[in-house]
């Protein structure tokens, strides 16, 4: 509270100021102490009549920028003092080389942003000092929070460089420091590791220059041969023979401090170096010699590829043509002999199993009815559709990574073929479909939202086509694709001799002729079930319930199970693209719930997206949270008030308990004429205040005082 008071205190203080008062002599490196807090101030800059502070001892930069009128101001009412720098000594001398270089490159890094702001560090907290950090970043190879360190630390020591020196080499020699426990993290699950020696150190240096030498070599490799050379002994057996054995976990270095040390000696030039060296390896190694991607595939639907890619083609809202969205996300299924486009999907879910969903969708999909769905007639055998495959070739994203697309093709018995990293080529035959559909796309639509890397492209401001236009012209660009002949096909020998004209359709039904490779999915709406999330719903005698909302149901089990009380569970399955349903199985059918129309506010969400309604459930949640923090500050003072009153009306006796009726009908009457309509509609003014304890003079009639004015009539009516 009083930091941020503080805080406001010097804000205000750029317009609240004295102009006829003398300035204390003040100079850079001066500390201003606060008198009624822990806090303190360097001063960093005098620029004319501004004074620019920045805040001591915290681990953020805090710059404030006042007047120095406002300086004497605040020390005329001595709510601050000014205090002298003090330099910090360090003994160089017992500084070993290796922190010597380190501490020199950061002076380096702190007088170059000294002298590109020029004494005014305000702009250190905006997007040129941090454009200025980054480029520092990249030249010199150090992390990002290092970078701000030394910024924060160069400027609270009022630009003393010793200041950026770790701040136990401050205080005490580490040169020749003996740590007694092992230093670091501890391990979670490895118990390799101990406090380095210089041994230790030499060791690894030797295999680090093999790592840094050897191309072939990787880090674990030299980390084990080093472990064989340096910490294996040799045990002699009966037999004459030896056995290698590791020395024990307390005596080993573990791989992460061979990493460290690593990456401590190697240079940002030397890791450049190394990467670039491996990466061609890597590539020559997974280009195909001695076989091509055809080779062990017999047939259409033996093998396919999966692939995603952002569209070249920003687009605009199906709602407002006049808001641009961007990018859609095209996905393709290629059957990897015939090249035949088996199914697409356009969304804007990118590395999303939804988006992958959607294209597994269209591989059930009757294609006649989907192209009609968006103007385009097609006949059955133009586009085949409702193939199931047998093998599916996809990269290492996110999305096929998943266990949920690994679940997914597992029920569908789809063989997952995941490509080695960084292998385009392995799927060749996607990616060559991808850049088809590029180039079909350049000249005709460059003047409609074609994304390109000139600077006056304005591909956003030209976007002309939504969701429904742009999946016309892939699907009129995957039927002329699937027609047209491949050039420069390398065909067999039969193929010679039927000179077959080689177009992916012709392909897929000579292949299909030769290997009958090709079925149809037995069950489209198992193939459909699997495609759906696996969750969890509860059932009470309020109905089914999931994640808030509440479905109707067509079954007597979910009945039963609704008389017989308590929660259970049931596994379910819910469709990414819309909360309205559920689904699941019994007697070997398909069962949908859907939202019970009759539950408060339920309907609110029909139609909707998981991830969207998920928000909405994330701020339920909060509410709900902050309710019952609420309710407790609430239920806190409550409590307290009751006691108050409980401790004002405390008193030593009990109470009297003769004559309770008549002196509860005399209460009943003061009640009663204390809550008349005439007292409630009268005046402001003519109100009288309630009598209460602090009123001693106030004596009110007891029963036998109001008896004495009744007849007996009266007493009998009112006692009964």
């Amino acid at each position: 509270m009083a930091n941020s008071m503080i805080d406001k205190l010097l804000t205000k203080g750029l317009t609240e100021n004295k102009d006829n008062e003398t300035v204390t002599d003040i100079k850079i490196g001066d500390v201003i102490s606060f008198s009624n807090a822990e806090v303190s101030y360097r001063i960093i800059s005098l620029i004319g009549d501004e004074v620019q502070l920045v805040q001591m001892q915290i681990h953020s930069i805090n710059i404030k920028a006042v007047s120095k009128e406002y300086i004497e101001d605040l020390l005329d009412r001595s709510e601050i003092e000014i205090l002298p720098h003090m330099d910090r000594i360090v003994n160089e001398d017992k500084i070993n080389s290796r922190i010597r270089e380190a501490h020199d490159t950061d002076i380096k890094i702190a007088i170059e942003m000294q002298k590109y702001f020029n004494n005014d560090f305000t702009m250190l907290k905006t997007q040129t000092g941090t454009n200025f950090a980054q480029s520092q970043i990249e030249r010199y190879g150090i992390g990002k929070t290092k970078i701000w360190r030394i910024y924060r630390r160069f400027l609270q020591s009022g630009f003393d460089s010793n200041a950026l020196y770790d701040k136990r080499i401050l205080s005490h020699d580490l040169s020749n420091r003996v740590y007694h426990n092992k230093v670091g993290r501890k391990p979670k699950y490895s118990t390799f590791g101990k406090n380095l020696t210089e041994n230790d150190f030499k060791n690894m240096d030797s295999y680090i220059k093999k790592y840094k030498s050897n191309i072939f070599s990787s880090v674990s490799s030299c980390y084990k041969d080093m472990l064989g050379k340096y910490y294996t002994e040799y045990i002699r057996e009966d037999d004459g023979s030896t056995m290698p054995v590791l020395l024990s976990a307390s005596e080993i270095p573990s791989l992460n401090q061979f990493r460290y040390r690593l990456n401590k000696i190697l240079t940002a030039e030397d890791k450049s170096s190394i990467r670039a060296k491996r990466k061609d390896i890597s590539e020559g190694n997974n280009s195909l010699n001695d076989s091509d991607f055809l080779f062990d595939i017999h047939g259409p639907t033996t093998v396919v590829e999966m692939d995603e890619q952002e569209m070249d083609l920003s687009a605009v809202s199906y709602f407002d043509p006049s808001i641009a969205i961007g990018r859609f996300i095209l996905h393709v299924i290629v059957d990897v002999q015939s090249k035949l486009v088996m199914a697409i999907s356009v969304s804007l879910d990118n590395n999303s199993v939804v988006g992958a969903t959607h294209c597994l969708m269209n591989l059930v999909e009757d294609h006649v009815d989907f192209c009609r769905k968006y103007g385009v007639e097609i006949k059955p055998e133009a586009w085949p559709s409702g193939n199931r495959v047998n093998a599916m070739r996809v990269d290492r994203g996110s999305e096929y990574m998943s266990n949920e697309f690994a679940r997914i093709c597992r029920e569908n018995s789809i063989n997952l073929i995941p490509t080695p990293a960084r292998t385009a080529s392995r799927k060749g035959t996607v990616e060559k479909q991808f850049s088809l559909f590029g180039k079909i796309w350049k000249d005709i639509l460059a003047e409609y939202g074609l994304i390109s890397k000139l600077h006056d492209s304005n591909h956003h401001e030209k976007a002309v086509l939504d969701y429904y236009g742009v999946m016309k012209i892939c699907i009129t660009n995957v039927l002329a694709y699937n027609m047209s002949e491949i050039e420069n096909f390398k065909r067999s020998k039969d193929m010679l001799n039927q000179k077959l004209l080689c177009s992916p359709i012709n392909l897929w039904n000579y292949y299909n002729s030769i290997y009958h490779t090709v079925h149809p999915i037995g069950n489209k709406n198992a193939f459909l079930y699997s495609l759906m999330t696996p969750t969890t719903c509860y059932i009470n005698k309020n109905g089914v319930r999931w994640e808030g909302l509440w479905y109707q149901y067509r079954d007597t089990d979910i009945d039963d199970l609704r008389w017989k009380g308590n929660h259970h569970k049931m596994e379910v399955r819910m469709d990414r693209r819309d909360v309205s349903h559920l689904y699941y199985v019994k007697d070997n059918k398909l069962k949908v719930m859907t939202l019970n129309t009759k539950k408060t506010y339920n309907m609110d969400f029909k139609d909707m997206p998981y991830e969207i309604y998920m928000k909405y459930r994330k701020i339920q949640k909060e509410l709900e949270a902050h309710a019952r923090e609420q309710n407790i500050a609430i239920d806190v003072a409550n409590r307290a008030l009751v006691k108050s009153v409980l401790a004002e009306n405390k008193r030593d006796t009990y109470a009297n308990i003769q004559n309770m009726n008549e002196n509860r009908i005399a209460e009943k009457n003061f009640i009663k004429s204390e809550n008349t309509m005439h007292k409630t509609i009268i005046n402001e003014k003519d109100k009288k205040p309630l009598p209460g304890k602090e009123q001693e003079n106030n004596n009110w009639p007891s029963w036998d005082e109001i008896s004495d004015h009744m007849s007996d009539d009266e007493k009998d009516f009112i006692l009964d």
